[in-house]
């Protein structure tokens, strides 16, 4: 596919209004970016101009808005015009578009490695890298158009409401939540030490055995130790205390395997930094039913973007959504800020910078507080202030946001509840 091509499919309004702005002047010839710019300019000039007739184009262009070139350079347009004129198929947009799309990046590549090749700019292979996934980005975004929801009224109930999705340990979590399902993005929140890694491996392991044979639950750690956590996994999954596991090693992981599924159904990637892209990297290389990142507020990406530590943080979040829609559904843990601090019911406003729109982002907040009362050192305090789920057979409307006393059992790594 040539310059003609491209200027020839921009003979139609609706595709000049769509990809217009895909095409970079450095792309095309001298001739045919004057065109394709006039051709904006064509439009511009009468709305009700749909399409182009290239005779009556050239004309226009001839007599009225380049009527002072030299002989020698209107015949090559003229040229041009005819061999427009002559074209009988039109060339599959979105391979063209893509194409020119493709070109661009493919300068942007060339020129980024020329300098770092000659030494005139500090270049790394991240930044090619880089440019790379920009170039499937602009591609995806700007020329598929596969987004469309569709599905008459039962498969949607079937979806939302009676099908699919994980059953949570904590009965509690089951009659507000419901089911966990593809494209459902929860965060945790609570102050230090309350518990929040055991509710993970607690309601992972109950969760993973839900799941399809080769289907993992991948949990990105970045805060405690990676053994510890596994290990925690395991307890979680047979209810045993640690010196139970000690008495009889062997015999626990065949209860884990027997109890999750395979040895390898919980993965735990244990970096004390991740990036957005090592995370993509992952995603891309398994079979994913369950995302959760112990966490989400300490994978770096978007600094450039963000500006600021609040505007990165609010771009990671989304990008969480995006990957729960893509993948499967993506729980995080998020610090509560100091004053819920002994507070039993911890409110959207407390997540720590909160201002970051991280509540917004979620489609469910799950609260976990505790209070210094004597008395109460094994009690928890589950709350959801925001929830957005669908439900399930399981959920009751009226506990959507739904206040529960619960008690943690740390030497299983569990969670007990009274329903």
């Amino acid at each position: 596919m040539n310059d003609l091509d491209l200027l020839f499919i921009f003979g139609k309004r609706e595709v000049w209004e769509k990809y217009a702005g895909v095409v970079k002047d450095h792309n095309l010839t001298k001739e045919a970016l004057q065109i394709f710019k006039d051709i904006g300019e064509w439009y511009d000039e009468d709305a009700t101009r749909l399409t182009i007739d290239w005779d009556s184009f050239g004309t226009w262009f001839k007599h009225v808005k380049h009527s002072t070139f030299k002989t020698e350079v209107m015949e090559l347009y003229v040229k041009i015009f005819e061999n427009l004129g002559k074209i009988t198929t039109s060339p599959i947009e979105k391979e063209l578009i893509e194409s020119f799309i493709t070109r661009d990046f493919l300068t942007r590549i060339a020129d980024t490695a020329l300098r770092g090749a000659e030494g005139t700019k500090v270049v790394s292979i991240e930044d090619i890298s880089t440019i790379i996934d920009e170039h499937k980005t602009a591609v995806g975004v700007t020329v598929e158009d596969n987004y469309i929801v569709e599905g008459d009224i039962h498969d949607l109930l079937s979806h939302v409401i009676s099908g699919g999705g994980y059953d949570w340990r904590l009965n509690e979590l089951n009659k507000s939540l419901g089911p966990l399902r593809k494209g459902d993005f929860i965060v945790i929140t609570a102050r230090p030490d309350a518990g929040k890694t055991t509710l993970l491996a607690s309601e992972s392991t109950f969760m993973g055995a839900q799941m399809a044979k080769d289907k993992h639950v991948l949990w990105f750690n970045n805060e405690e130790e990676g053994r510890k956590v596994k290990f925690r996994i395991i307890q979680a999954a047979i209810g045993w205390s640690t010196p139970q596991i000690e008495a009889q090693p062997h015999k626990a992981y065949e209860l884990y395997e027997a109890e999750v599924g395979s040895l390898d159904k919980i993965l735990v990637y244990d970096r004390s930094s991740f990036t957005v892209k090592d995370v993509r990297r992952i995603l891309d290389k398994y079979d994913t039913g369950l995302i959760i990142f112990d966490q989400l507020r300490k994978v770096h990406g978007f600094e450039k973007e963000g500006g600021n530590e609040v505007g990165r943080l609010q771009l990671v979040f989304q990008q969480a959504r995006e990957w729960a829609k893509e993948f499967a559904p993506v729980i995080t843990v998020h610090q509560a800020s100091g004053d819920a601090e002994g507070q039993r019911w911890i409110e959207l406003n407390q997540l720590h910078m909160s201002k970051t729109d991280i509540a917004g982002e979620a489609d469910a907040v799950l609260s976990l507080g505790r209070t210094h009362e004597g008395g109460f050192e094994k009690a928890r305090f589950l709350y959801t202030p925001k929830n957005k789920l669908a439900g399930g057979p399981k959920s009751d409307p009226l506990l959507r946001n739904g206040k529960f006393e619960v008690e943690i059992i740390p030497e299983l790594a569990r969670f007990k509840g009274l329903l």
